[in-house]
C-alpha cells in the first residue's frame, strides 16, 4: 500500500453550511510520493466514485500554506472556492 483515500458525506453544519461529498483524507507516503501516484490515485477514485453515486458535486480541503496538494488538486480538476472550512481551504469539483 502506497496509501490512501477515505471519502465521506457531510451534513451541513457549523463547520461547513452545505450537505456535501468530500475527501476526508488523500494521503500518499513520502517514499513514493513525486512519482504520479497521487494524480493516477484521484482519476482512479473519481471513476470509481461517479460509478458508485453518478454524477455527484465533491470537495477536498487542504491547509493555506500546502501549495504542493492545492496545485495536484487543481491539475486533476478541483477549483478553490474562496471557502474555509475548519481552518482549511476548500476546493470543488462538479
Amino acid at each position: 500500500m502506497i496509501g490512501f483515500i477515505m471519502y465521506c458525506y457531510y451534513p451541513a453544519d457549523e463547520d461547513y453550511c452545505l450537505d456535501s461529498w468530500w475527501i476526508e483524507r488523500f494521503m500518499i507516503d513520502k517514499k513514493f510520493q513525486n512519482k504520479g501516484y497521487g494524480r493516477t490515485s484521484l482519476q482512479k477514485f473519481f471513476d470509481y466514485f461517479s460509478n458508485k453515486f453518478g454524477n455527484v458535486d465533491l470537495r477536498i480541503s487542504t491547509e493555506p500554506e500546502n501549495e504542493l496538494a492545492i496545485r495536484l488538486y487543481e491539475s486533476v480538476g478541483f477549483v478553490k472556492t474562496g471557502e474555509v472550512a475548519a481552518g482549511e481551504i476548500v476546493l470543488h469539483m462538479k
